[in-house]
């Protein structure tokens, strides 16, 4: 949480880097080994785990704590 007591808007974060990329949310899928529609209820709730985090930033050679 920020200071003011908001959760960290990780999908924004996530959306932000895919379009960096020229990527889709449908791109997430096969990284993460789950179902598109998994990807798009995760960025729907903004409900990522740490491993998600974890892969997604591996994958785009950026660092995690940049999309928490």
């Amino acid at each position: 949480m920020d200071i003011n007591g908001n959760k960290p808007d990780t999908s924004h974060k996530i959306k932000a880097l895919l379009a960096l990329n020229g990527l889709t949310m449908d791109t997430l899928a096969p990284l993460l080994d789950v179902h598109v529609i998994t990807i798009y209820n995760r960025m729907r709730n903004n409900s990522w785990s740490v491993e998600d985090i974890n892969k997604i930033a591996a994958h785009h050679n950026t660092d995690p704590k940049d999309l928490i």
